[in-house]
């Protein structure tokens, strides 16, 4: 197939992003489903290409063609840009675009979450194992808030190494905090300097944070919460000058 670059997606042409041409494409003709998107956007797609990425797919056009229905699919993809349903498509057509380089592109449009969670919900093993690759070496450069984000991404759609780089990097950030920022003081109704008010809950939040922890630290399980501490604790021994502190444990999602 000849393909447009991974950057010229156009949303007048989307199924030109995974078909090509249909002009200079024969396969895209034989297309034989539809998903439809948000906004009534149909894209036509090849249910024997997808059920070979697809483990969900797969059953679904299954019990399609036994049951002799429409090979339609409508409501699982509301919700979801545009982009990123191509961009899904995109990597289950042609697995070897499916690489760093055209993550990051989605990383920098702020859609890669979204192909993540389809990937995960459409059970797309292969794509989901590229992702959690490429996602896990670039947690090292993610600001705290960041971090917590990732975790909760990693516990929902199962992606193992992203889940040990996020633990891996909170401790490490928590571990560099050698002094907390000043406790603002509650007695007055005015923020301290240095602190700023979070528009979502209310709490106060030192500005050295990019967001405020209360509200990134809710979707963390219990079970990632204690393993951020532990190894805090595993990256503190031998410092005896150092101890998690209040505000490395709120950091960390644990109070």
């Amino acid at each position: 197939m000849d393909l447009p670059a991974f950057s010229a997606f156009s949303e007048a042409e989307p199924e030109v992003f995974y078909l090509g041409s249909p002009a200079d494409n024969e396969f895209a003709g034989l297309a034989d489903a539809t998903f439809f998107v948000a906004g009534g956007v149909s894209l036509p797609v090849h249910s024997k290409v997808l059920s070979q990425g697809s483990r969900v797919l797969r059953s679904m056009f299954a019990e399609k063609q036994l049951a002799s229905s429409d090979m339609c699919l409508e409501s699982m993809f509301q919700g979801y840009s545009l982009r990123s349903v191509c961009s899904l498509l995109r990597f289950l057509y042609l697995p070897e675009d499916a690489c760093s380089a055209n993550f990051s592109q989605l990383d920098e449009a702020s859609t890669l979450t979204e192909v993540v969670r389809l990937a995960h919900m459409l059970d797309a093993p292969s794509l989901l194992a590229k992702l959690d690759r490429h996602l896990s070496t670039t947690v090292s450069s993610a600001s705290l808030d960041v971090a917590v984000a990732w975790t909760q991404l990693s516990e929902e759609c199962h992606l193992n190494k992203l889940r040990l780089q996020c633990i891996h990097q909170l401790a490490h950030k928590l571990a560099a905090m050698r002094e907390a920022p000043p406790q603002p003081q509650r007695s007055s109704g005015a923020c301290m300097d240095g602190y700023q008010r979070c528009a979502g809950c209310g709490h106060l939040f030192h500005r050295s944070y990019t967001s405020c922890v209360s509200c990134g630290r809710a979707g963390l399980s219990h079970e990632s919460l204690l393993e951020v501490l532990a190894a805090c604790v595993a990256a503190s021994r031998g410092r005896q000058d150092w101890v998690p502190s209040d505000s490395d444990l709120e950091a960390a999602g644990a109070v």
